[in-house]
């Protein structure tokens, strides 16, 4: 491999940022869990399901980078690791080249996986509507003079597409329905994803406001913002822990997944304590794969 191919497939996983790709992986065990409990687990579908939400991030994270540079989000005063147009790696012109075939591997691994699942055809094309909404949201987060992430938007339409839209559209894949209880893990999990939102716009709250861009931290202020990432995953360990309760058949390894549950309380707890805007950073990984462990978990309880 040549030293310019080598470069570029650097700069590539720079852009996608692998950290934040935790939270689609767990996305997508945790509705694997839940089919796998009802019977309806296809592993074929789960990988399409699972390339489709990732390329979904990778969209995302690749706009970010671009429309964020390009509004001057990222410079010298962002707190964080250095993005790629912001390092000077690429070309814009290369992250748009990226950002396109990124939402055509999106549309493929979408209509494959919507081929896949066991549903009418007017149920998929409602479907593809969501899935159409999923990357304009992926897109208009960071792009036009409207985007939504410059509005103290962000959260909100987090919660929807990663909690509501994600979960329970992947068990509808699987299942063809969904049922009361499955709710509680599309609210937790949306308050899952909103936390690490939030934990972002924590970390850069003073930068945005210098270029402009409003968040929900400069919203409801500091202090409530970091009462509200407390309560975000409270919140959500304690629906998800009551999920056992609404399940027809319960073991003892059904509540194997509350040792995942540590994770997340360690992460509160060095959150308390945090009183510079850089050690914000320091809590992504430890949040990502307390999420990832709690989903791993959560499918061998639904497997043993």
């Amino acid at each position: 491999m040549s030293m310019q191919k080598s470069f570029i497939i650097k700069a590539f996983i720079q852009a996608i940022r692998l950290r934040t790709l935790l939270l689609s992986l767990s996305l997508c065990i945790v509705t694997a869990s839940v089919s796998l409990y009802l019977g309806s687990f296809r592993l074929l579908l789960f990988m399409f399901i699972l390339l489709t939400t990732i390329s979904l991030q990778i969209v995302s994270n690749l706009a970010n980078d671009l429309y964020d540079f390009e509004k001057g989000a990222d410079n010298s005063e962002r707190i964080g690791p250095e993005r790629t147009l912001q390092s000077g790696a690429v070309s814009a012109e290369t992250m748009k080249q990226w950002l396109q075939w990124s939402i055509v591997f999106s549309l493929v691994f979408g209509l494959v996986m919507l081929t896949l699942a066991p549903i009418f055809i007017h149920q998929k094309l409602g479907l593809i509507a969501l899935g159409l909404a999923s990357i304009w949201a992926a897109v208009h987060y960071t792009k036009g003079k409207k985007a939504y992430g410059y509005r103290a938007q962000g959260e909100l339409f987090v919660f929807i597409f990663f909690g509501l839209v994600g979960i329970l559209g992947q068990i509808y894949l699987y299942t063809r329905f969904v049922n009361l209880c499955d709710f509680l893990l599309a609210v937790s999990f949306g308050f899952l994803a909103c936390s690490i939102l939030l934990l972002n716009n924590l970390r850069d709250h003073k930068n945005d406001a210098q270029v402009g861009k409003k968040t929900l931290v400069h919203i409801i202020g500091l202090e409530n913002s970091r009462l509200l990432f407390v309560l975000l995953l409270i919140l959500a360990i304690l629906l998800w822990g009551i999920y056992p309760a609404f399940q027809t058949i319960t073991t003892t390894t059904s509540f194997l997944y509350y040792i995942g549950f540590f994770c997340l309380i360690y992460v509160i707890l060095r959150f308390i304590k945090i009183q510079e805007d850089s050690n914000y950073d320091l809590l992504f990984k430890p949040l990502g794969i307390g999420i990832l462990i709690t989903s791993v978990l959560f499918f061998l309880s639904q497997l043993l």
